[in-house]
């Protein structure tokens, strides 16, 4: 029951510009959790005009503003709709951080025993995958049939990038530049150690 504009949030790493903010609030609001529920810490938003009305208000930036927000109010949900606790739900034996790693496993063709996992700024396991696994993830996401395991759920996620750029990164990213002059057809998400993917 997400909206297009939610699931793209839940895949961001966003400039915590207002639109980023509102989305990651509402989708907490709908499971009945705030802000310090969040398991991602403080960051001032990348946005320079979202991070001077910080300042100038006087406010110290919140969890809200991670550009990580939207993924952990995914991943509270997902908590929600399993059953689980919300609280410890960063850590790597949380059930949802097993689902994380399934799917890992799934969309990027390494065995789920062979996937390297560090934590880092996003304060919940995160998987090193070699480029040619990266792409194989990237380029399942442009299936138009039902995948046999997530149904729509990868050309629903697609779309969701695809027509809503701006809340998967920020006004002044590469990756929003590259997304927009795909005009519908592309996707595109800016990573660390500046890797880049592009799927169409």
């Amino acid at each position: 029951k997400l909206s297009d504009m939610e699931i793209a949030l839940a895949v961001s790493s966003h400039n915590a510009e207002p639109c980023h903010v509102t989305t990651a609030r509402g989708l907490l609001d709908r499971i009945g959790l705030g802000e310090d529920q969040l398991g991602c810490g403080p960051q001032p938003p990348g946005d320079p005009e979202a991070r001077a009305v910080l300042i100038s208000s006087s406010a110290a930036p919140g969890r809200i503003h991670n550009n990580c927000s939207g993924k952990h109010a995914g991943m509270l949900m997902l908590a929600r709709a399993l059953g689980e606790p919300t609280d410890t739900y960063t850590q790597r034996e949380h059930r949802v951080q097993s689902v994380v790693r399934d799917s890992v496993a799934y969309f990027s063709g390494i065995a789920r025993e062979h996937l390297v996992v560090g934590i880092d700024g996003c304060s919940v396991p995160n998987y090193a995958l070699p480029l040619p696994a990266l792409a194989l993830a990237y380029a399942k996401l442009t299936r138009t049939s039902p995948d046999p395991i997530y149904g729509d759920a990868p050309n629903r996620i697609f779309q969701s990038m695809a027509q809503h750029g701006a809340l998967v990164s920020g006004l002044g990213r590469n990756d929003l530049a590259l997304n927009r002059a795909g005009a519908g057809d592309w996707i595109a998400k800016f990573g660390a150690d500046g890797v880049q993917t592009i799927a169409s």
